[in-house]
């Protein structure tokens, strides 16, 4: 199979996006035609840029285009009805004549490279021009929606139903967005799915351990443009500041707001704190990552509605084992569990708060940050496993231990006896018995249990925690309800009282028991300066 992608513009610095699932399909062997509109704005390439195998091309000039458009007229392949109906309807700003150019150079181009499909990203000018395409070659066009693309800048809601009636489906970033997309289009609903961004988790090296007698680093990257809310995280800073609270501010990326921004970082008189790094190259911007001790993205609503919806670079930070202060909006909280994984404030507030909390060590709680990632094997399909690693580090003393494991996950619709299965060998059931070491004090036992699903099952687990005494007498029960899909940290001491504990004795233990889904994680002993971990499986 030959799959065409179709770009208004291509590279662009700040759709890392896009790279990352060219290349994953290229490491699949899906042969791929990459044709842009427009060429990049920007000599500045990421390096994994040069590992795609497809040449880019880009359409001629317009002037070039009309006399293809002359040509077209005579021998009677102009699109004339169609341009007529879209101008009509949806006004000269649509530009369908120049839509139509665009297209029938792209349908020569794509027929005579033997594309099947084309895939566009972003529900905007390129998906209008795929529309044209389709009119023009017949070949079958599916798009990616994004946020401000479908929101804002393509203008029309009946064009954006158009396109997705004509769309063999389309893909939306997050549930927020699908949802939006569903009610803006009803009768495309069936055909407008969740598909999350992903990140090649290999591009990350292994998280440094921070240095707690270092000024803490504070780093944001993003288009500077009204929604990224870079203006929000400049006040925060200046709130820190007056709080005489130690840090420097790395913000990178460039745009339209960068002299007023500047303006503002002098006018509150932070030149020596925060910094307009510019655009850098992905390599660098995973450098300045990994040195930084918090990621800040002050995500917000800019007046015209446009919105950030599932920022990438809230992964990578992610991926680099950073805390994360965001704001709740859009697509963020599917991306952030605030006071987990990161902290969530509302939009266009100040995150200083948040920031200020970051910065003194008081992440979820204590509990520390966590990573999960659904694994695919190379040039193939899901294999049916959660890997995944837990880091727990006291940014104040330095001192770390981690944890990896894999668990199963049930992915296909596959059954067995009524439960879902994943397994290439004889299907074990989902059931979970597992066995809990009770530490001794000054120690208290942590444990997170992960109950991996990509597909649904139970609403939740039926979990029970039996504390068992040494000679195996039941002492005290507990019962948890972990989500599908989800998890539940927690602890002994927290979780029975301390008489149940000094009934049940030394060399004590807790049994997890589950009859209705098979659950992993992993457990560990936590201290006031020390922790440690080790990984568990249920069977």
């Amino acid at each position: 199979m030959r799959l065409g992608y179709l770009y208004s513009r291509y590279p662009v610095i700040s759709q890392t996006f896009c790279d990352a699932e060219m290349l994953a399909l290229e490491r699949r062997d899906i042969e791929l035609v990459i044709g842009s509109v427009y060429p990049p704005l920007t000599s500045l390439r990421h390096e994994h840029i040069a590992r795609l195998r497809a040449p880019i091309h880009y359409a001629p000039p317009q002037e070039i285009l009309r006399i293809l458009e002359r040509d077209a007229k005579t021998s009677r392949k102009w699109p004339r009805d169609f341009v007529e109906h879209h101008d009509g309807k949806y006004g000269p700003g649509a530009k369908a004549e120049q839509r139509a150019r665009n297209a029938l150079y792209f349908a020569e181009f794509f027929a005579r490279s033997g594309v099947d499909h084309v895939h566009v990203h972003f529900a905007n000018r390129a998906a209008h021009t795929a529309l044209f395409l389709k009119e023009i070659s017949g070949i079958p066009f599916s798009i990616t929606a994004h946020g401000q693309d479908f929101m804002k800048d393509l203008g029309s809601d009946d064009l954006l139903r158009e396109i997705c009636a004509a769309a063999e489906f389309v893909a939306a970033e997050t549930d927020y967005s699908r949802d939006l997309l569903r009610q803006r289009c009803p009768d495309s609903a069936a055909k407008i799915h969740r598909v999350y961004n992903g990140i090649d988790l290999e591009r990350f090296p292994v998280p440094r351990s921070g240095d707690g007698n270092r000024i803490p680093r504070i780093v944001s990257v993003g288009r500077l443009v009204a929604f990224k809310g870079f203006d929000d995280l400049i006040d925060a800073c200046a709130e820190l500041a007056r709080r005489r609270i130690d840090f420097v501010c790395d913000i990178i990326g460039d745009g339209p707001l960068r002299e007023t921004l500047q303006a503002k970082i002098e006018q509150l008189d932070l030149s020596s704190r925060v910094n307009l790094l510019g655009s850098l190259s992905q390599d660098a911007v995973l450098e300045k990552l990994q040195a930084a001790d918090i990621f800040a993205l002050a995500s917000t609503t800019d007046t015209q509605g446009a919105t950030d919806v599932f920022p990438t670079v809230i992964l990578e930070a992610m991926a680099s084992a950073r805390p994360v202060v965001s704001t709740r909006l859009a697509g963020i909280p599917e991306l952030v569990v605030d006071g987990q994984t990161g902290m969530l404030v509302p939009p266009g507030d100040s995150v200083a708060l948040a920031a200020n909390e970051m910065l003194n060590g008081k992440i979820a709680g204590g509990y520390g940050h966590m990573e999960l990632a659904y694994d695919f094997d190379a040039g193939s399909e899901a294999d049916g496993w959660l890997h995944a690693l837990f880091r727990y580090e006291d940014l104040q003393t330095g001192h770390a231990a981690e944890t990896s494991f894999g668990a199963h996950v049930f992915n296909t619709l596959v059954t067995y006896k009524g439960e879902p299965q994943s397994y290439k060998g004889p299907p074990p059931g989902l059931s979970t018995r597992l066995f809990l070491r009770v530490g001794r004090a000054p120690y208290d036992t942590l444990c997170h249990l992960i109950y991996p699903a990509s597909l649904p099952w139970h609403e939740t687990s039926d979990t029970v925690l039996t504390l068992t005494s040494a000679a195996g007498s039941e002492i005290a029960k507990r019962a948890l309800k972990i989500a599908c899909g989800g998890s539940a940290l927690w602890r002994v001491n927290e979780t029975f009282s301390a008489a149940e504990r000094k009934a049940a004795g030394d060399n004590c233990y807790v049994v997890v028991r589950d009859t209705t889904c098979r659950l992993f994680g992993y457990h560990g002993l936590i201290g006031e300066r020390a922790f440690s971990l080790d990984h568990m499986f249920g069977f």
